[in-house]
This record gives structure tokens, C-alpha cells and sequence, in this order.
């Protein structure tokens, strides 16, 4: 399981006042709305992905045992074109899993948690799986 994070405890005005400094000058209300609404889908299609696509996520992981070059390789098979298929930049994929820049493996957490935050409202289960389930 992923380790359990400490969720930030504020007041209610602290979380007002957070939320009016979130709002850009000239930004109304229904521009706000409509851009934590878009965040938010983006959040719970990422949890959705990533509690369904979990058993895969970790067969990948095991078959490479964590490999950061495997691991690498498959991020750089599902990048968007005209990146796709090229090697990430040195370090990129330690700063992706918020690993250290010495690490050769990560943890399956690292990996999912990797995937969860970096999804967008245009990912799907379909787009995913395919490449998890290759081996690289």
C-alpha cells in the first residue's frame, strides 16, 4: 500500500483566505469554478485509473524489478509525440518519481504515485494498459 500522507489542517479562514490568493486579478468566480472543476475531475480520473490499472502498474514493476531504465523507457513509449520514444533528459525520471538522483529502482509506490500525479482528464484505462503490459 501507499504510505498515508498527513493531510494539512488549516481553519476556515485560512482556507478562505488560500482560495482568494489562488484567484488571479480579474479572474471571477465562474472562471475559478470552472477551473477547480476541471482539477478536480483530473484528480479523481487519475484515482480512478490508478486503483484500476494497480494490479498492472505492479506486474510492470515486478518484470522490471523497479528498474529506473525500464521504467524510463516506458515513460518515454507513452510520451506524446515528437517526444515519444526518445530518452528522458538526465534526471527527469528521478524528478517524475521524486526519487534520488542515485536511485537505479524505485518502489512500486513511487511508480503508481508517479502515474496518479501526472495524469491528465484525457487519460483512460484503454491508452494505459497497453503499454504497462509490455515489457520493455
Amino acid at each position: 500500500e501507499c504510505e498515508q500522507r498527513t493531510l494539512l489542517k488549516c481553519t476556515e479562514e485560512q482556507f478562505l483566505t488560500a482560495m482568494k490568493l489562488s484567484i488571479e486579478e480579474g479572474d471571477s468566480i465562474d472562471d475559478y469554478r470552472t477551473l477547480l472543476a476541471k482539477n478536480i475531475h483530473k484528480l479523481q480520473n487519475a484515482l480512478d485509473i490508478c486503483t484500476k490499472l494497480r494490479p498492472h502498474m505492479t506486474a510492470f514493476h515486478t518484470r522490471c524489478n523497479g528498474a529506473i531504465d525500464k521504467v524510463g523507457a516506458l515513460f518515454s513509449d507513452m510520451a506524446p509525440e515528437p517526444a515519444k520514444g526518445k530518452p528522458l533528459p538526465p534526471g527527469m525520471i528521478h524528478a517524475l518519481l521524486r526519487i534520488p538522483k542515485e536511485a537505479t529502482t524505485c518502489r512500486v509506490e513511487d511508480l503508481i504515485e508517479c502515474f496518479q500525479r501526472n495524469m491528465d482528464e484525457n487519460d483512460s484505462i484503454e491508452k494505459m494498459r497497453p503499454y504497462l503490459e509490455k515489457t520493455y
